[in-house]
Formats: structure tokens, C-alpha cells, sequence
């Protein structure tokens, strides 16, 4: 292989301004994948880093919003976390932390939907069951099998997860 990716053509290459010479480039291939593949991948790939960084920074600017634990603001980090949603909505992070803006906002019936989306997304996340488990809760849910059965989860996935301990002791007492 050793020849340059280009178009069929002759190009003029001089070297230091020494006697010139001609090299011919030809369109090459790398596998069976030609080069202009290539450069679209690469496209590609560079725009999933800025879509991936304009994610994150959502995801932080939400975060950092939620922190002040004002409920004025809660309206403006559960808007950002929508965003990252629109932006990424295979990844569980963005639903979670929508799960929690709308918690705070008092919202738990769309609190546990989204609680719900980012255990689909990543069943490995212990504190989405934990917090769909108090969402509810809070609703007052009738049948108390699936915050019981969302708690052991939580256990389950992480067994130092404290609140998730108290609250499970908390149900089988009331039972």
C-alpha cells in the first residue's frame, strides 16, 4: 500500500526547491473501505465528541442548578435535562436527573416515569429504584410489591445504600 489517499491525479511535488518531480496519487483503500469513508467517519466521529461534551454540560449545568435546592429553579434544571434528553435519549443519566428535577418540583407521578426510562436505560442504576421506590410512596401507591421489590433492588446493586435499608425496614414494619 504506502500510497497517499487521493483522487487519481498528478501533482507537482517539489522537495526543498530541488528538481521537481511528479508523484501519482491514487484513490486507496484501507480493507476494502475507501478513503472518503474514512473522512466521513471521521466527520462523524468528531461531532459525536461536541454532541457528547454539549451533553454533559447540560447534564452539569442541571445538576449545578438542582443544587441550590431552589424550587424556583428546579423548572429551569428539569428544562436543561429535558434538552439532554432530546439530545441523547438512549443514555439513563438525562432521565434520572429529570426524575430528580421533578421531584423537587413535586411532580412524582412523571418523577417515577423517568425514574422508570433510566432503570431501562441502565438496570445497573441502584438510586433510580431507590428513588422510584419513594416516589411512590409519596403517591401513596396501593400495591406496596413494587416499592418493596424496588428497594431490595436497590440492596441488591448496592448493599451499603443506607436510606434504601431504612426504608425497606420502614415498609415490612407498617406490613
Amino acid at each position: 500500500m504506502g500510497q497517499a489517499c487521493f483522487p487519481n491525479r498528478q501533482l507537482k511535488v517539489s522537495k526543498n526547491k530541488m528538481k521537481p518531480f511528479f508523484v501519482r496519487f491514487r484513490f486507496c483503500s484501507f480493507s476494502g473501505v475507501s478513503s472518503a469513508v474514512l473522512v466521513i467517519a471521521v466527520i462523524l466521529a468528531f461531532w459525536g465528541c461536541s454532541k457528547q461534551a454539549d451533553y454533559d454540560s447540560l447534564i452539569a449545568q442541571g445538576r449545578a442548578i438542582l443544587d441550590q435546592e431552589d424550587p424556583q429553579t428546579a423548572k429551569k434544571a428539569q428544562d436543561l435535562f429535558g434538552q439532554a434528553i432530546r439530545q441523547e435519549p438512549q443514555k439513563a443519566a438525562g432521565y434520572y436527573w429529570h426524575g430528580m428535577a421533578a421531584g423537587r418540583l413535586f411532580q412524582w407521578a412523571d418523577a417515577v416515569e423517568d425514574f422508570s426510562s433510566a432503570i431501562e436505560r441502565d438496570p445497573a442504576l441502584a438510586d433510580a429504584y431507590f428513588r422510584r421506590a419513594l416516589c411512590l410512596t409519596v403517591l401513596n401507591h396501593a400495591d406496596k410489591a413494587p416499592i418493596l421489590r424496588d428497594l431490595a433492588k436497590t440492596l441488591e446493586l448496592d448493599p451499603d445504600h443506607t436510606l434504601a435499608r431504612r426504608q425497606l425496614a420502614l415498609m415490612q414494619r407498617a406490613r
